[in-house]
């Protein structure tokens, strides 16, 4: 069977043309439409030899079509986020080893600032209305492409092979790793997904997260296989989510589970707000019941999914559907758990010698199965350390914590490493502290989570109390190196910091101390 991602979307195309494919700010676009805005796109791509091709756009219309286009023509996308830094975007590039890249109408002005850091030749695909404006930058080829209009009697068929993503995720050596899922992955994650959660072409899934999350990737292919409606949200309206999903029909919601308690302290959320919504899912963080109670609610219709999985095993590789009737008492520390592996996946609970975890032990997750990915993108040391072969299969170290119950269920528990996630986004504090590091030319930098403010967690920096005076220009130079979600939000400076039996900082007792003082007294700076 063909496994290019694209079959999804230019099939629900030819069933309904007519069906708005997707929601978005300025209105709506039938499949035909969408279909026609990929095809426009194609021809730029075609006499690329290179199996990945990058898409530099928010959440559009033009978005959406580069990555049927580029998956049309066998090729992974390899997503870039207008939001991040320049620098981070130019070293995407280089590691993919990337030669066209697609740039909507809205990034021109980021593209003329990654032009002069790239130090190959890279071929820009626009469409013809934003061409004009990106001529003349040094090192680019601009390729406009004319937009088609009507519907194409007899669209290219999308290739049989080929496909899938790179996404990039905080790397602890400073630098992002690009993770290869390919397009059997996704297939074996959406024959679940439809299995256990079957959308159809009536629903309207809301789309709230950047390309470059694995959590979008669920929000397109699991919509185009069913053929429903993505409602694409605009940056606005992912401060107050609830009413553009009620104006436009929003009948599947996805999101990390900071949001409703953000919705709760911002005093957005408004009971009964979505009753239109029949499933919620959330993944990114752990799942509390008290969320979940939140939310419900907000949607009182609403089935409720806690999906886990990291980039690594495709978007999700557990699930967890929360019954009305779940016993409080069944979860751990207050979070729900993320329950079993879908079928043909595999989840062990190792010791750290190796050995497995009886039932109620914790224990380091390993996952095995057709969703686990190729590995990490000109990296075969960080692959060989990620992903281990054993019992003729490949398993995937997460470096999370998990215990398993006498029921099978699984219940996450916290990291091994340094790694965190906030807002839903994989972070390792190790990239945070080169960056403090490299801002400040300190001795030492520390990195950690802590709910400092709103009792949500957020990031914060250590730095020796001589950096204080240079505090805006530290946070300048954070700017200037990482996407904003991984600034530090408070910045602390001390000399006083506690040392463990050997020596090393104790991040427990910093933590501690932190939250423990006032934020007069260690003179918090907002980010």
């Amino acid at each position: 069977m063909a496994s290019n991602l694209a079959r999804y979307f230019y099939g629900a195309a030819e069933r309904a043309p007519g069906h708005a494919a997707v929601i978005h700010e300025a209105g709506s676009l039938d499949y035909a439409g969408l279909r026609d805005l990929a095809e426009s796109l194609r021809p730029g791509l075609a006499d690329d030899p290179r199996p990945f091709a990058a898409v530099l756009a928010p959440r559009s219309p033009f978005a959406y079509a580069a990555v049927q286009a580029i998956l049309a023509e066998g090729k992974a996308y390899v997503p870039l986020n207008p939001k991040f830094p320049a620098e981070r975007n130019a070293y995407i590039l280089e590691k993919a080893e990337i030669t066209t890249l697609l740039v909507g109408a809205e990034c021109l002005e980021n593209l003329a600032a990654l032009a002069p850091l790239l130090r190959k030749p890279l071929r820009v695909v626009l469409l013809d209305s934003a061409a004009a404006a990106a001529g003349g930058l040094s090192g680019v080829e601009v390729r406009p492409m004319p937009a088609l209009s009507g519907c194409v009697p007899a669209p290219l068929k999308p290739a049989l092979s080929g496909g899938g993503y790179v996404l990039f995720t905080s790397g602890s050596t400073g630098t992002p790793k690009g993770v290869r899922v390919t397009g059997a992955n996704v297939d074996a994650y959406l024959r679940s997904f439809q299995a256990a959660y079957p959308l159809s072409p009536s629903d309207r899934v809301s789309q709230l997260f950047d390309l470059t999350f694995d959590l979008a990737a669920h929000d397109q292919f699991s919509t185009w296989a069913a053929g429903a409606t993505l409602v694409a949200f605009p940056e606005k309206a992912l401060l107050a989510p609830l009413p553009f999903a009620r104006n436009h029909g929003v009948t599947v919601w996805f999101s990390v589970p900071a949001l409703p308690a953000f919705l709760e302290s911002a005093r957005q959320a408004t009971e009964g707000a979505l009753p239109e919504v029949r499933l919620s899912l959330f993944a990114g963080e752990k799942l509390t019941l008290n969320t979940c109670l939140r939310w419900r609610r907000i949607a009182p219709n609403s089935r409720i999914a806690n999906l886990y999985g990291p980039t690594e095993a495709t978007i999700a590789i557990t699930h967890f559907e929360l019954r009305p009737d779940f016993p409080p008492e069944r979860a751990l520390h207050g979070g729900v758990p993320i329950g079993k592996t879908f079928p043909g996946q595999e989840a062990e609970v190792r010791r750290e010698d190796g050995s497995l975890c009886k039932p109620g032990e914790t224990g380091g997750l390993w996952l095995a199965g057709d969703q686990v990915a190729e590995g990490y993108v000109g990296d075969a040391a960080k692959t060989a350390e990620r992903f281990r072969a054993r019992d003729g299969k490949i398993w995937y170290r997460t470096g999370d914590l998990v215990m398993q119950d006498e029921a099978g269920e699984l219940h996450y528990l916290g990291r091994e490493d340094f790694q965190v996630k906030v807002m839903g986004y994989r972070i390792e504090l190790g990239e945070i502290e080169h960056a403090l590091l490299a801002a400040s030319g300190a001795a030492f930098a520390l990195a950690d989570v802590a709910p400092l403010r709103n009792g949500l967690d957020e990031i914060y920096g250590v730095l020796p109390g001589a950096c204080a005076p240079r505090r805006k220009d530290i946070l300048a130079g954070l700017k200037e190196r990482l996407p904003a979600y991984m600034v530090p939000r408070s910045l602390f400076f001390r000399d006083d910091i506690p040392v463990n039996s050997n020596g090393k900082m104790d991040r427990q007792a910093l933590k501690a101390m932190l939250l423990a003082a006032s934020s007069a007294a260690l003179s918090p700076a907002s980010a």
